[in-house]
């Protein structure tokens, strides 16, 4: 789901997954031809008065959304609301545009409000990755005393005490090896975790392909 600051969307903006011949739905490359004779009439995305519409809800208002070049289409269907295109995308799951078939792009735009910040939580909710998270925290937890022995008193001493404690044996060895395969697997886990965090809790929006104006 895509985190938007938009806090609230064009009173035409489509509130569910209604069927595809819905007027909110984005134009396809057929529908775009079946409209052209009536194009020739009353234009369907732009005003008489030359106007730019958004294509998803046929409004021209930017009060509460700005109307962006999302991707490469051009004329009367060149533009949408960044809403009306974030409940499209979270609508059909569909992130890329099917008249030209560019992707649509994000920008980030900061963070949320720490208020609005989310817990770290599993990649997903399937029991290997609720167990993968649960053993990467308590991982981090001894990992983090490890380097706190190793800040306090030294490498020499640290490995001194691990010694004094599992000897210097096969064991010993199995113990090492196990130690730095735990800490590049739940490294990798930690990677992942905190990609996940950052994305939930940073603000996003539709890049808009237009020039920039210098």
């Amino acid at each position: 789901m895509l985190n938007s600051p938009i806090s609230t969307t064009p009173k035409n903006l489509p509130t569910g997954s209604n069927s595809s011949n819905s007027v909110f739905a984005t134009p396809t490359a057929d529908s775009v031809r079946k409209l052209a004779p009536l194009n020739e009439s009353k234009p369907t995305t732009t005003s008489t008065d030359g106007k730019a519409l958004c294509r998803i809800c046929l409004d021209d208002s930017q009060e509460h959304s700005k109307l962006i070049c999302p991707c490469n289409c051009k004329g009367t269907v060149a533009r949408t609301h960044s809403a009306c295109l974030e409940k499209w995308v979270e609508v059909t799951h569909n992130t890329n545009c099917q008249i030209c078939g560019a992707d649509y792009e994000l920008e980030s735009y900061g963070w949320k409000r720490i208020t609005e910040w989310s817990y770290p939580r599993p990649l997903s909710n399937e029991w290997e990755d609720v167990l993968d998270f649960r053993c990467c925290i308590a991982w981090i937890i001894y990992f983090s005393r490890y380097i706190y022995m190793n800040a306090a008193y030294g490498t020499q001493e640290t490995n001194r005490q691990i010694a004094e404690a599992i000897g210097d044996g096969v064991f010993a060895k199995c113990w090492w090896f196990a130690f730095w395969m735990n800490m590049i697997y739940y490294g990798s886990i930690t990677v992942l975790l905190a990609d996940q965090w950052i994305t939930e809790n940073r603000v996003y929006r539709f890049r808009d392909r237009r020039p920039k104006k210098h």
